[in-house]
């Protein structure tokens, strides 16, 4: 499957180039991919949530699911619920979410 690259207004940034690249790189990791694996394509990614690389999942792998790795998970909700709850509220809402 072969990406194009969408025009970007002027004076913007270069989100749009990262993207693109971030896209190709995983076009050519999904080919290398889908050849070892004898064209079966993975059955489930997990990543740590980055939105690029959920669109190209779901782009180039649309039977695969996409789950959030729990290490960054975790990381996300220490960065930024820790401060919003108080430490011992958020050890009582960390006992509950892993319970889940």
């Amino acid at each position: 499957m072969q990406f194009k690259k969408i025009k970007q207004e002027k004076g913007l940034n270069n989100l749009g180039d990262a993207a693109f690249l971030l896209m190709r790189l995983f076009e050519l990791q999904a080919d290398a991919m889908t050849l070892h694996t004898c064209k079966i394509p993975p059955l489930i990614f997990i990543t740590d949530a980055n939105p690029a690389m959920i669109a190209a999942i779901s782009t180039v792998f649309s039977e695969t699911y996409h789950m959030q790795c729990l290490y960054h998970l975790y990381q996300n909700l220490l960065k930024k619920l820790c401060s919003y709850l108080g430490s011992p509220l958020y050890q009582e809402f960390l006992k509950n979410f892993r319970a889940i």
